[in-house]
């Protein structure tokens, strides 16, 4: 289904579309999308979950992501490129708990997009919710 949308929005080969997942969590996602084609940096706030990542990466047969420790808060300042497509499932995004806060973490996310990027996120109650970047933004 990730696929699908990012194909819908995103009329470029797999291979270079880059693709940040924020909340990678274990890796399912990442994984997944990286065996598609694209070009996947992962990221997530525990270290601990990061090793797991990698473990589960290479028993898939997908070495060449690229994971980092970081709090989708601080992503401006973690990653030092910009992305086509920033993904958010797993109902993350909730887990902040001020305005606060949420308002850092999708300003981080906006700014680590390239112009024109496509940011995707899953709350809750399953449903995808999908917003593109323009300047204007």
């Amino acid at each position: 289904m990730i696929d699908t949308l990012i194909q819908d929005k995103k009329k470029m080969p797999l291979n270079s579309i880059k693709l940040l997942d924020c909340s990678c969590g274990i890796g399912t996602q990442t994984i997944g999308l990286a065996k598609l084609g694209y070009n996947v940096t992962a990221s997530v706030l525990s270290r601990q979950a990061i090793r797991r990542a990698k473990r589960e990466a290479n028993k898939f047969g997908v070495p060449n992501v690229k994971f980092k420790v970081a709090d989708f808060r601080e992503l401006e300042r973690k990653m030092k490129e910009k992305f086509d497509v920033v993904i958010s499932f797993d109902n993350s995004l909730p887990h902040l708990l001020t305005e606060e806060d949420l308002e850092l973490a999708c300003r981080n996310i906006r700014n680590v997009l390239n112009e024109g990027g496509l940011f995707l996120k899953k709350l809750k109650r399953g449903r995808v919710i999908g917003h593109s970047h323009s300047k204007n933004d």
